[in-house]
């Protein structure tokens, strides 16, 4: 688990579409502790997988 940092509002990733995954793979659910463990640290109420870096489609 990890907290990542937030991309800025000009990265190129945040308008590329975002790629379908396997919601079982071992590296998906630490894609998604790492989102939620990020959530927890900011001030929002809600996260994507693209604003930390990933372009996953969780």
């Amino acid at each position: 688990m990890a907290i990542r940092p937030l991309v800025s509002h000009l990265d190129p990733l945040l308008r590329t579409p975002s790629q379908t995954v396997d919601p079982v793979s071992p590296e998906v659910r630490a894609a998604v502790r790492d989102l939620w463990e990020t959530l927890a640290t900011q001030k929002g109420v809600a996260l994507a997988a693209p604003q930390i870096g990933l372009s996953l489609r969780l």
